[in-house]
């Protein structure tokens, strides 16, 4: 079934031109305007937003990948779509709006869980690490080592050192996707090795969210040496767990501590060794961390799950539009109703009085 009626070229039901105006629309664009005696404007612009009417114009389209896709003004007026009388396009209209509100509503409600996710995790974080009983130690007091990266220029040559900078540093995590490399002597190789366990701190950057931020470094990353703008933390293994130490970084009340003391005027945010070692965290004795990170990870893994879900439902909704418009231009979304004037009517009415009106007088300038 489609919309009751005939289907019709653009360049029927509206007129095309291309025009600069400057502060408008530039020349790579076309303007175009609905013939509201026979269109909804609205019910135009949906047609050609609907799956029919954009496979219709990408087959159409002209030119390639190098020099760019191109659609003329004759070939865009040759498409044709259903035009149905213009009481069931307004029906059509006015459900669309209404579908519309709604799966804007759905996708406001969804971005909202996105935003909260963060906040809850940063909520399970201050109440399961910062309670009045837990004992407080110094940062400095549970570390075997502290040392600042290397300065050497890096680079993607493939037979030197892997280095870890900046970009390496991903939500806590090691991310290798962008990898340089240096040429290092044996003493350097050998003080700047990473362990499974060691924790690498953004120590400057001019952007004060990021000075601070910290990666656990796994046995995969242990091939690796790392930048001058990252601090190595090694922990003492009695003292405490490097996953809670990482955990502890991303709670909001040491990065309130972090973004204090990092503060500047010049532009360039930084925190030093001698800062880190004084910040005082949570660390009670180390079974009560694995505890505690179990704890945490449990509830992350629910938080998480829910916003794969909400991620999930913003995709469907996507989808859903699609089908939407997909079956009010087959002409399955609202009632149609044999008492509307007829679209062919319509147009032959339209035809029959361009023809009996008298031709414009062309001016000299124009016959010139």
């Amino acid at each position: 079934m489609t919309c009751a009626g005939p289907r019709v070229r653009c360049g029927v039901i509206c007129g095309v031109d291309q025009v600069r105006r400057k502060l408008f629309i530039s020349g790579k664009m076309y303007r175009f305007r609905a013939n509201e005696q026979v269109v909804e404007r609205d019910f135009l612009l949906g047609a050609l937003r609907s799956p029919e009417l954009q496979i219709a114009i990408d087959q159409i389209k002209t030119g390639g990948s190098e020099s760019g896709l191109n659609l003329t003004q004759d070939r865009f007026k040759s498409l044709s779509l259903p035009l149905p009388p213009l009481p069931e396009q307004r029906r059509i209209v006015r459900k669309l709006d209404t579908l519309s509100a709604r799966t804007t509503t759905a996708r406001t409600h969804l971005t909202a869980i996105e935003k909260l996710v963060q906040r809850y995790k940063l909520a399970v974080l201050s109440r399961s690490l910062f309670r009045d009983e837990m004992p407080v130690k110094r940062l400095g007091d549970v570390l075997t080592d502290i040392r600042y990266g290397t300065a050497a220029k890096c680079s993607y040559n493939p037979t030197g050192t892997p280095v870890l900078r900046i970009p390496n540093i991903q939500a806590g995590r090691i991310d290798r996707s962008d990898l340089k490399t240096a040429h290092f002597a044996k003493k350097e190789i050998e003080q700047l090795a990473l362990r499974a366990g060691d924790i690498l701190v953004i120590r400057s950057n001019g952007s004060p969210d990021l000075v601070g931020r910290v990666a656990l470094v796994t046995e995969r990353e242990t091939d690796c040496l790392f930048a001058g703008y990252l601090i190595r933390l090694r922990l003492s293994a009695t003292e405490a767990l490097p996953e809670y130490i990482r955990l502890c970084f991303e709670s909001d009340e040491v990065r309130a501590i972090i973004e204090a003391a990092s503060k500047s005027t010049s532009g360039v945010n930084n925190v030093n060794s001698s800062q880190l070692k004084e910040i005082e965290l949570p660390l009670p004795t180390v079974d009560e961390q694995l505890e505690i990170v179990h704890r945490i990870e449990t509830a992350f893994s629910k938080i998480d799950r829910l916003a794969a879900e909400a991620a999930k439902a913003q995709k469907l909704l996507g989808g859903l539009d699609q089908r939407i418009l997909a079956k009010a231009f087959a002409g399955e979304l609202v009632p149609q109703d044999s008492t509307d004037e007829p679209a062919e009517a319509l147009l032959a009415r339209i035809r029959e009085a361009r023809a009996a009106a008298p031709k414009p007088k062309r001016s000299r300038r124009a016959r010139a």
